[in-house]
């Protein structure tokens, strides 16, 4: 009994001390960790440029100076579906500041030509976004798509395009973001990046797990 309670003992010991350890350099280890999530970045010419929803203060100002360099002849971006406290607020204040708003006003405010562009309503997830990708290229001559994500978000945006176009073999796709260094740069907290690292591993083996048999 005294032999069996020093093991446990001993084992609960070495998992708070590869616990302290692994919380004292989470940052560091986040950085590592987060190396497996992101594919490699292919900057592309392609017929449509594509920008998922989720962070355009991030993605458009890199998706258009993509644009602006040459890389796509469209662009179409996806926007998070309204939500009901969004309809309420815009009921009451007469607007909202959401993803279709903002990616409107950006256009507007750039003067950017009106059929170069699409904004494509009601994602409610990468999986969503990749679903009204595939609705909208259907009977258009469209070839490459080059997309601009988050360099953690890489992976599973391409899990999701494998399993969405599986059938589109003829359609080649390509990867490109800023570097993470900008990202880390551009966080409120140094703690955070440890929670998206997180997050994102969750959301692929989830994504896994959903669409397996997709």
């Amino acid at each position: 009994m005294q032999e069996s309670l020093k093991k446990w003992i001993i084992f609960l010991l070495f998992v708070v001390v590869i616990f302290g350890v692994s919380f004292y350099y989470r940052f560091e280890l986040s950085i590592i960790l987060g190396k497996f999530l992101i594919l490699d970045k292919q900057t592309q010419k392609a017929d449509v440029i594509f920008v998922p929803g989720g962070h355009p203060y991030y993605r458009l100002p890199y998706a258009l100076k993509l644009f602006n360099e040459g890389y796509g002849n469209q662009m179409w971006c996806t926007a998070t579906a309204v939500s009901n406290t969004e309809k309420e607020f815009e009921k009451i204040f007469g607007f909202v500041a959401n993803e279709e708003f903002i990616i409107k006003e950006v256009f507007k405010r750039i003067k950017f030509s009106n059929d170069k562009y699409k904004i494509l309503c009601g994602s409610e997830s990468t999986f969503k976004d990749v679903i009204l990708l595939h609705k909208e290229i259907e009977n258009k001559p469209v070839s490459s798509v080059l997309i601009v994500s988050d360099a953690y978000h890489t992976k599973r945006i391409d899990f999701c395009i494998k399993k969405i176009f599986k059938k589109n073999k003829d359609i080649k796709f390509y990867y490109t973001y800023e570097e993470t260094e900008k990202l880390i740069t551009n966080l409120l907290e140094k703690d955070d990046l440890p929670l998206i690292i997180l997050q994102e591993y969750i959301k692929y083996i989830a994504y896994q797990i959903k669409y397996l048999n997709f």
